[in-house]
C-alpha cells in the first residue's frame, strides 16, 4: 500500500480548492498555515474548518524558518502556497511551490486576475513555481493557459482559475519527484502586473463605458468607487454596469422595483445592488 506523502498548507480561503486536492490525491496535510482575514472581503473559515475537523494543526502566525525545520523534521516533503499573503522563508531542505494566477513570468504581482480584467487582458493562466528569494520568480514546476472569457468577473475568473489550480496541484503530487527534478528557471522578461490602485478602481464622468465595465467586473465583490456629479466619490460592492444611452444627466440616480440603485454614467449606468452576501474572492496576495 502506497504511503501518504506529508504535506503542509498556506494559504486562505480563494484558492480552497488546492488544498483538497491534495488530500483526495492521497496526501497527508501535516500542518496548515493561513492569514488573518478581514471576514468582510476575505476570508479563511474553510481552511480553518479543513484542519479542525481533520484535528490538522493551524495557525494565523507567520510562517518562521523555524516551522520549516520541524515540518523537514517531521518528514513532511511539500509545503504548498496558494493564495498566503507572506513570503515563506526557504528552506533548501524542504521543497516549497507557491501557486500564482498567471503564466510567468508575465503576471508577476499581487493581484493577476484583476489586473488582467482591468487591462482588458484575454489569457492568463496558472502557474506553479518553487518559492525563492523574491516573489514570483522561482522555477516553474507546471502551467496551464487559461483564457479570460468576455463575460468574467473577478468571481468567476477566480472560480475557473482556482479549479486549475487545484488539478495542478493534483498532478504536482501525483507526479512530485519527476515534476520538481524538471523544473525550469523562468529565464529573463516578463512583466510585473501591480495592485490596481482606487485610482484605477473609480468610476468619473470622464470613463469610458468600457472602462467602466472592466472597472465593475475586476473589482467584483471588492470595493470600487463611483463620483458623483457633485465630485463626491461613493464606495459600491459588486455593481454591475448596464450599457444603453439613458438620456440622463450624469450622475443621476433612481431605484430599480428590486431595491437596487441605477446611476447614470457615460454610455450607460451602474447597478449598484442592495448589500448583499459574501464571497470568498481575493487578491493572490496583498501589498507587500
Amino acid at each position: 500500500m502506497k504511503t501518504a506523502m506529508p504535506v503542509a498548507y498556506a494559504g486562505f480561503d480563494i484558492l480552497y480548492p488546492c488544498l483538497t486536492a491534495l488530500e483526495a490525491a492521497g496526501c497527508h496535510v501535516m500542518e496548515v498555515f493561513t492569514c488573518p482575514t478581514d471576514q468582510k472581503y476575505e476570508f479563511n473559515d474553510q481552511v480553518r474548518a479543513f484542519a479542525e475537523e481533520r484535528h490538522v494543526p493551524c495557525t494565523t502566525e507567520r510562517v518562521t524558518p523555524a516551522d520549516l525545520a520541524r515540518l523537514r523534521a517531521n518528514g513532511c516533503r511539500l509545503l504548498l502556497s496558494a493564495g498566503y499573503y507572506y513570503l515563506l522563508p526557504v528552506d533548501p531542505e524542504l521543497c516549497a511551490v507557491n501557486v500564482h494566477p498567471a503564466l510567468l513570468p508575465e503576471g508577476r504581482g499581487p493581484w493577476p486576475t484583476a489586473w488582467a480584467l482591468l487591462n482588458g487582458i484575454e489569457r492568463i493562466g496558472v502557474t506553479l513555481h518553487r518559492v525563492g528569494a523574491k516573489f514570483d520568480e522561482g522555477d516553474i514546476v507546471l502551467q496551464e493557459p487559461l483564457d479570460v472569457l468576455p463575460e468574467d468577473d473577478l468571481e468567476t475568473l477566480t472560480d475557473r482559475a482556482a479549479a486549475l489550480a487545484a488539478d495542478l496541484c493534483a498532478r504536482l503530487v501525483r507526479d512530485f519527484d519527476h515534476l520538481m527534478a524538471s523544473a525550469r528557471p523562468q529565464g529573463p522578461g516578463g512583466s510585473w502586473w501591480p495592485m490596481p490602485g482606487k485610482a484605477r478602481a473609480t468610476i468619473t464622468r470622464e470613463t469610458s463605458p468600457e472602462q467602466a465595465d472592466r472597472i465593475l467586473r475586476a473589482v467584483c465583490g471588492f470595493p470600487c468607487w463611483l463620483e458623483g456629479a457633485d465630485g463626491v466619490e461613493r464606495e459600491i460592492v459588486r455593481a454591475r454596469f448596464e450599457p444603453g444611452e439613458t438620456g440622463l444627466a450624469y450622475g443621476a440616480e433612481s431605484t430599480l422595483p428590486s431595491g437596487a440603485a441605477a446611476i447614470a454614467v457615460n454610455g450607460g449606468r451602474v447597478i449598484v445592488p442592495p448589500a448583499g452576501g459574501r464571497r470568498q474572492d481575493g487578491a493572490d496576495s496583498l501589498p507587500r
